[in-house]
């Protein structure tokens, strides 16, 4: 029977999870290895749609292909391929698919007989297969407790002799093991002696592996000799059921991508389940795994790699500068990594080696590049698409650069970052949705993943007033996924787990303060211009805050939270002109108090923030209702904006659940209330 390696699950396989037969052209069979050389393996991987048949060239010498295989189990069970070799670059399927084969040979096929282990517990020394130690008796005999030695290696020998033996070499790609050339050449010799000429040998391991061993496995009996078949990457219906009904269904309450990289994949289905269903965001299921992953898998690492925390900071370095410079496909070897290279260290090189501990002038970029792809490939390629040489820069998956692009920002952002954040927000309102996962990943990371000094700083971005820029937009739901931790880091009073409903509190407090200020800076000044109104709010701002605060997180945090809340009650007072201050007190009027009897509940129709179902929400305190709809002068108040005149007084459209809850936190700061709704939406509707 096959033993598992140290650590791992034991799962069943996936029966669909499709196959790909190497095929090369007759007497070209030396074009074989190029064919399983990892960078070029990956390149003619990703050529292939996924969740489809299509299946590409790009990266394959000339007349070699990758035949998908129509039917796997007799793929697996055919006996007229003696030595087969299973591969995936870090994918699952590996372990399992040999499962699959020893079941199936074992069961399926008369008298076979099949025995396994990992590579690292095959012996080093060719005649201890049979002679010796007798290792493959040894290991007959760990399988059968009904059977005698002597019975045992009859059995052994005269299987061999027929032709229905087959040997299972699973996790060629295992690190550590001691003598691994030596086992691998032992193997080799064994299956060209007497012994093992009728003997069947599937191994199976990553095209990492395979390169390694080449010369002493592989090329020992010669390429024609080996047949290679590819394991396909799940496609999403099989990471749903490789995941399981209960944990897939909580990764779509979270929004989350389903994730594709099968590092991840092993580490989520890992996590306990009542750990997981503990988790809100998206941010929360990608942290937890790649913490995981990273943290696990270290343990492991070969001597001279990357610790844990430089290669958080370079995987996260890799993914910002990938993002910056547009490089949202990888980066080419060649030409286009050495750009890619020099400009990392042209923008980079001090903070870098700050980071490093190494002095600027000596630090060198490539030694850990280098090292961060050797741990790559020990982490089985769970980050990047890449051999450990590092010749190009391929994320495994696009989310997985979001996300440690996200990790980035809210851990290392200097100056230039922050203002790259300001000029690439994402707003929902435009077709550019390029970096929407990004923000989505920062703006809700969690605080075991975030230095909250750089997470206040860099989020503040959001919360700007950008009054004098044409056609502003405001990213209303970076807004809304924030506005926990910004609250949070400001000191107001938010709970680690908490429903929308535990932040109208905090919030109304907030909103409270933000009043207070606006009327202690400006109910005197009367005899102020608006710049001049507008100065001294930002004034009393700065003055509030850091009379309040100590320490940077708290101020910066406090800052933003009250400089947006300032800033519709700073409008109504004067501090952007007569037309918006007129606008703004028009609006003003139009609020009536509902209900008159204070003790009298009141119904309406809202909408659920997380599932976006309409929901029935009783409001049992007083509050103020617009006797009108939001018209489009008003809402450019809180958006600046450029609509035809003609359309001043039409009410306001094409705005979402994002921009009605933003709206609302905007011009509820004059008017403060506490309500029990669902939503903050609810307290003021946009139509």
């Amino acid at each position: 029977m096959l033993t598992f390696p140290q650590g791992k699950r034991k799962i069943p396989f996936i029966a669909t999870q499709r196959l790909l037969h190497l095929q090369v052209p007759e007497g070209m069979e030396h074009l074989t290895k190029r064919c399983l050389e990892p960078d070029l393996f990956a390149l003619a991987r990703r050529s292939r749609k996924e969740d489809c048949d299509a299946f590409g060239e790009h990266g394959m010498p000339k007349g070699c292909r990758w035949q998908p295989v129509d039917n796997r189990e007799a793929f697996l069970m055919n006996l007229s391929r003696r030595r087969l070799c299973l591969t995936i670059d870090a994918g699952i399927g590996k372990t399992s698919a040999m499962m699959q084969l020893q079941y199936l040979r074992g069961t399926q096929l008369n008298g076979h007989l099949v025995i396994g282990d990992q590579f690292d517990n095959l012996p080093s020394k060719s005649n201890d297969y049979v002679d010796g130690e007798h290792w493959l008796l040894t290991r007959l005999l760990e399988c059968s407790n009904e059977i005698d030695r002597d019975r045992a290696q009859r059995l052994l020998m005269r299987k061999m002799a027929q032709g229905k033996f087959t040997l299972l070499v699973d996790a060629l790609d295992q690190v550590g093991h001691d003598e691994p050339e030596e086992r691998a050449l032992a193997l080799a010799r064994f299956l060209a002696g007497i012994h093992g000429e009728k003997i069947h040998c599937v191994v199976s391991g990553l095209p990492q592996a395979i390169d390694t061993y080449w010369e002493s496995l592989f090329e020992q009996l010669g390429p024609h000799e080996w047949e290679f078949a590819q394991i396909d990457l799940f496609d999403k219906a099989e990471r749903e059921t490789f995941l399981g009904p209960d944990r897939a269904a909580n990764l779509k309450q979270l929004d989350a991508d389903l994730v594709a990289v099968p590092r991840m994949l092993e580490m989520m289905i890992s996590l306990p389940f009542d750990e997981l269903s503990e988790l809100r965001t998206a941010s929360d299921i990608y942290w937890r795994a790649i913490d995981r992953m990273l943290n696990t898998d270290l343990r492991r690492q070969a001597e001279n790699s990357l610790k844990r925390e430089p290669a958080q900071f370079l995987f996260s370095l890799l993914a910002i500068e990938s993002l910056k410079q547009g490089f949202l496909n990888g980066v080419s070897p060649g030409k286009e990594m050495k750009r890619f290279r020099n400009e990392l260290r042209r923008n980079r090189r001090e903070e870098i080696a700050e980071e490093r501990e190494q002095e600027p002038s000596t630090y060198d970029l490539k030694d850990d590049l280098r090292r961060l792809g050797k741990l790559n490939t020990i982490i089985e390629y769970g980050v990047l698409d890449t051999s450990e040489t590092l010749t190009r820069l391929v994320f495994r998956d696009r989310t997985i650069l979001d996300f440690f692009a996200a990790l980035w920002v809210v851990n290392y952002a200097n100056k230039s970052d922050i203002q790259w954040l300001r000029d690439n927000k994402f707003i929902r309102s435009s077709e550019d949705r390029t970096y929407e996962q990004f923000w989505r990943f920062a703006s809700e990371m969690p605080s075991a993943a975030r230095d909250d000094e750089t997470y206040s700083q860099s989020m503040t971005v959001l919360y700007e007033s950008e009054r004098n820029v044409q056609k502003r937009h405001r990213s209303t739901e970076m807004l809304y996924r924030t506005w926990p931790t910004m609250l949070q880091l400001a000191g107001y009073n938010v709970p680690e787990s908490f429903f929308e409903r535990d932040l109208l509190v905090p919030t109304n407090q907030a909103q409270c303060d933000a009043w207070r200020i606006t009327r202690q800076a400006l109910g005197g000044a009367r005899e102020m211009n608006a710049q001049e109104r507008g100065e001294q709010l930002k004034k009393e701002i700065e003055v509030a805050v850091d009379a309040d605060e100590t320490d940077i997180i708290r101020f910066n945090s406090r800052r933003a939270v009250m400089t947006f809340l300032c800033e519709y009650p700073g409008v109504l007072w004067g501090t952007n002109g007569d037309k918006e201050q007129t606008i703004a007190q028009d609006f003003e009027s139009w609020f009536v108090k509902v209900p008159e009897d204070d003790n009298a509940p009141f119904y309406c129709i809202g909408q659920d923030g997380t599932t976006g179902e309409r929901i029935k929400i009783e409001i049992d305190g007083p509050f103020q209702l617009a006797k009108y709809t939001v018209t489009n002068s008003v809402y450019c108040l809180f958006d600046f904006g450029d609509p035809d005149p003609a359309m001043f007084r039409h009410p306001v459209v094409d705005v979402d659940y994002y921009d009605a809850w933003s709206v609302s936190l905007f011009f509820m700061a004059v008017c403060p209330v506490n309500t029990n709704g669902s939503t903050l939406a609810a307290e003021f509707r946009v139509n």
